[in-house]
């Protein structure tokens, strides 16, 4: 930890891009205090409302958190909550020179919680197939500034943004890529230097079904690697922990006891973690041992949050 804390004090002059589905996150804080006469539900008095920076613009904010520079590419809905959502980003202060409006609705979750209970989710999104126009703007994109950065996050929620034709021109012209994946079309992703699956995720692109047993997921590891010619696999196991495979390495970390209130946007921080882990030039055990301490930190809080260097501070204190 202490050479963890070195790096925060002084991060690395590196620059990350981060490539992916952005979204609004929003939270309805209230209490329950009557059933509706209407029907058998929950009347929820709400008290707060909170926005937060979701989806690949959570892997981002763990990261620029972390003290990396950072930029995002990504696209908005020309609506309300595509403007709020580069509200945030701007007050985080983030560039929106890569953020690309477009005529859809922009991807919002909704969250009604009472006395930490999460009582319901209602999201706002239009999944479709991004068309030639959109796709060529931000290949240009790309083009122009991939070589600027050290290292790539494609942070892929299968929300549109992430065609086969994008990620394969990332992943090619980057000096490292790591993949956030999801769904079953894991071509892809071939020859990414690292991929970041869960189990399910895993399964999907196996197209099997995996238990999470270390030995099951050892030899899916192997598999996933060879096939699509990964240099590395990590997968997120919840409270198992994480699991790392190459051609040479089998690595498993155990998870850090600790009370679970929301695991949304774990997932993100993992992948930030790994990021700043492999910037500054950690072995692998380091980098997980890293990136586990951040996930038991951020599923103590309600809702979507990114880790901060305060609250490392805090845990070594």
């Amino acid at each position: 930890m202490n050479k963890i804390l070195e790096f925060l004090n002084d991060p690395p002059k590196s620059k990350v891009l981060v490539i992916g589905d952005i979204m609004l996150d929003k939270y309805y804080f209230g209490d329950v205090e009557r059933i509706s006469p209407e029907a058998p539900v929950p009347v929820v008095h709400i008290r707060k409302i909170e926005s937060r920076i979701g989806g690949a613009g959570n892997t981002a904010l763990n990261l620029k958190n972390l003290g990396i520079e950072v930029d995002i590419l990504g696209i908005v809905g020309n609506d309300e909550n595509g403007n709020e959502l580069l509200n945030l980003l701007k007050e985080k202060n983030f560039h929106l020179n890569y953020i690309i409006k477009i005529d859809n609705i922009t991807t919002t979750k909704i969250r009604v919680i009472s006395r930490n209970q999460h009582l319901l989710r209602i999201d706002f999104e239009e999944v479709k197939a991004l068309n030639r126009e959109i796709e060529n703007k931000v290949i240009n994109i790309i083009e122009e500034i991939v070589k600027n950065y050290d290292l790539v996050i494609v942070s892929d929620y299968n929300k549109g943004l992430i065609t086969e034709k994008i990620s394969q021109i990332v992943i090619n012209m980057s000096k490292f890529t790591i993949i956030d994946p999801k769904g079953r079309n894991w071509n892809k992703y071939k020859g990414a230097n690292i991929i970041t699956p869960n189990v399910k995720e895993l399964s999907e692109g196996l197209n099997i079904s995996l238990e999470n047993e270390d030995k099951i997921l050892e030899e899916a590891g192997k598999i996933a690697v060879k096939k699509f010619n990964f240099g590395s696999i990590l997968i997120t196991r919840s409270e198992k922990g994480l699991s790392y495979i190459d051609n040479k390495t089998i690595l498993h970390v155990p998870t850090k006891q600790s009370e679970v209130y929301d695991v949304s946007g774990a997932g993100d921080t993992v992948v930030a973690a790994l990021a700043f882990g492999i910037i500054c030039n950690l072995n692998v055990r380091e980098i997980l041992e890293f990136a586990n301490l951040c996930a038991s930190i951020v599923i103590k809080h309600l809702g979507t949050y990114a880790i901060r260097k305060e609250d490392l501070y805090f845990y070594n204190s």
